[in-house]
């Protein structure tokens, strides 16, 4: 059984396998990788919609995933942070402003997160949820995000630090149904 939304008030998305069909590894490794008709065909069905809805009622919206600014390998390849602009942009307009990047200083280095946290910490998303929970602070409490992830662990440890999952009691059951590319269609019918 899915969890009850009326009580959510943010909502945390992995990347990769969860908002993607398949894995991009963090990374587009070609132009052909970021053509509209490739990221059209790699995401979820009705991925845009959910957004939407969450959107619509007010709720907070993060992506949490390992795919790291470091993980382009050359000149080509568009990864971490920019990898989700443009796969954001797609769904929302180039101008969107659902989905924040980090502000760098001039060498690059990240020096405030927004909502997307791309970050291969490798500490089953620690260092994600420390930034998310510290953007909430005082306006929503744990067990009012919902976390979904097509990872068992990540899944786990977000219920130890007491979010949702998309299936209570189960976090197998749960990584399962983010991994379905129809996960946002069987939400959007309780948005």
């Amino acid at each position: 059984m899915l969890s009850e939304l009326n009580n959510i008030k943010a909502v945390v998305l992995d990347f990769d396998c969860t908002i993607t069909k398949e894995h991009t590894g963090g990374r587009a490794a070609g132009p052909s990788f970021l053509e509209n008709e490739y990221i059209h065909n790699n995401t979820k069905n009705g991925f845009s919609e959910f957004i939407r809805g969450a959107i619509r009622r007010q709720w907070h919206i993060y992506i949490a995933t390992y795919g790291d600014d470091s993980f382009a390998w050359n000149d080509e390849e568009v990864a971490g942070h920019a990898l989700i602009e443009r796969y954001m942009q797609y769904h929302f307009g180039r101008d969107q402003s659902v989905f924040r990047s980090p502000e760098r200083d001039g060498e690059g280095t990240i020096t405030k997160y927004h909502n997307v946290i791309a970050k291969f910490s490798g500490d089953r998303k620690a260092y994600h949820w420390s930034l998310i929970f510290e953007q909430l602070k005082n306006q929503v409490q744990a067990h009012e995000i919902l976390f979904l992830d097509d990872d068992e662990g990540n899944i786990g440890y977000a219920q130890e630090a007491g979010c949702q999952a998309v299936v209570q009691g189960s976090k197998e059951h749960a990584a399962l149904i983010c991994a379905n590319e129809n996960v946002f269609e069987l939400l959007n019918i309780n948005l």
